[in-house]
């Protein structure tokens, strides 16, 4: 999986203006990683060689640091974890190992190598890198840094800050916990469109035998999503889906969790990841105002990061982000000394309909679509009607927490 960042296509003229850019923001999804949850009807065993090595601690948090002489290795002990094998759940793999550092590859070739856009070794007033506080997103953003800045290039040892912040009050993803009410509004969009509850479980209703086989459960579509991630992560790795589950079953299940994840993406995207959208706002118009230095910005975060960012700027194809996918945010600034935003998704520019199908945005126009009516994260009425009634529709005496919250794995 490789895709080319489109940024070298900036410095040209558009519509008889040239452009010149200022502020690149990236927002990643993390690499491929083991199952965030077993599948105890049919257990796979998973084996990491891609472990953490990192050196000791030592004191500050920028510049330069004395070159580690020792080591350390973080393993974990096999047959001890959730997961059969060596692994632990939704750890990076070597196969999410290469795919983040080929992104940072891609972005050191569009922003140093073609255009010498960067530096072509870390500086510190140049770069920000922020990361969801969960392994996995911590190791990707090592990766693409690895990627943009490959340790040969420094010259001495350095340590380069990841930004985090601890995940109860992370608001770089949906998360049910920190935004109690989302959970609502989810239940809201289905009671107010019933026609998504039937869009949700069709595909799964001609295979409900198979399902209850399967899984080995009385309530085969809870299980079919709920399990989804667990066998998605089976086909990324080439290991056999569950109790014989056919190709065709198993996209039928893709195919309804994709389309709940639509739903979720659309209906809370503006509450949950609403206020982090309003920080890369404002680091934007720092960089308009002359009071930032930074010029590229990573954010590493997860598929409930980009996806529901997707959805707000209405881009979101219905198609699961991929692991490493990637939003790139590209402030310009035109001859004429206006500011306009450029969008890609994955190495290809985004035109926006709120930008009336135009790239690049204007910045006015951008910020205003990109800051929504933000609605209060607290709960509503947590027994609500609306909740009942899909768990009722899901003919499960399971709480339909536990149903959307194996859309959001």
């Amino acid at each position: 999986m490789k895709w080319a960042l489109c940024f070298i296509a900036l410095c040209c003229v558009v519509h008889a203006q040239t452009y010149q850019p200022v502020l690149v923001q990236v927002i990643n999804r993390h690499g491929d990683r083991t199952p965030v949850e077993p599948l105890t009807a049919d257990p796979a065993v998973w084996n990491c060689t891609q472990n953490v090595i990192a050196p000791g601690s030592q004191e500050g948090t920028t510049g330069v640091i004395s070159a580690p002489t020792q080591l350390y290795r973080t393993l974990f002990i096999e047959g001890r974890q959730t997961l059969l094998g060596n692994c632990t759940k939704g750890q990076l793999t070597s196969i999410g190992h290469q795919q983040t550092n080929s992104l940072g590859t891609t972005l050191r070739q569009a922003l140093i190598s073609r255009t010498n856009f960067l530096s072509s070794t870390y500086q510190a007033n140049e770069i920000y890198v922020r990361a969801s506080d969960s392994d996995r997103c911590i190791q990707t953003a090592r990766n693409i840094l690895d990627g943009l800045y490959p340790p040969a290039t420094n010259g001495t040892a350095l340590a380069i800050p990841i930004w985090l912040i601890e995940e109860n009050k992370d608001n770089m993803q949906i998360s049910f916990k920190n935004c109690p009410a989302a959970l609502e509004q989810v239940a809201k969009t289905f009671i107010e469109n019933p026609s998504y509850v039937i869009k949700l479980l069709e595909p799964l209703i001609p295979h409900d035998l198979q399902l209850k086989k399967i899984f080995n459960t009385s309530f085969p579509n809870l299980s079919a999503l709920k399990n989804y991630d667990n066998c998605n992560c089976r086909v990324h790795h080439n290991i056999a889906l569950p109790n014989g589950m056919s190709e065709r079953i198993f996209d039928s299940i893709q195919q309804s969790y994709w389309f709940g994840g639509e739903v979720v993406f659309n209906s809370t995207g503006a509450m949950t990841v609403g206020p982090f959208v309003q920080e890369l706002l404002a680091f934007m118009q720092q960089k308009i105002d002359g009071t930032l230095d930074n010029k590229f910005q990573l954010f590493s975060g997860h598929d409930t990061t980009v996806g529901p960012i997707l959805a707000m700027m209405d881009v979101y194809n219905g198609v699961w982000p991929p692991y490493a996918s990637y939003i790139a945010w590209t402030l310009l600034q035109s001859s004429t000394g206006d500011y306009y935003v450029q969008v890609e998704y994955n190495g290809v520019i985004q035109k926006l309909p709120g930008c009336g199908n135009q790239s690049p945005c204007p910045w006015s126009t951008f910020h205003t679509l990109m800051n929504p009516t933000e609605l209060p994260c607290q709960v509503f009425h947590r027994d609500s009607q609306a909740l009942d009634y899909i768990a009722s529709r899901i003919q499960s005496d399971l709480p339909v927490d536990t149903l959307i919250h194996s859309l959001l794995q």
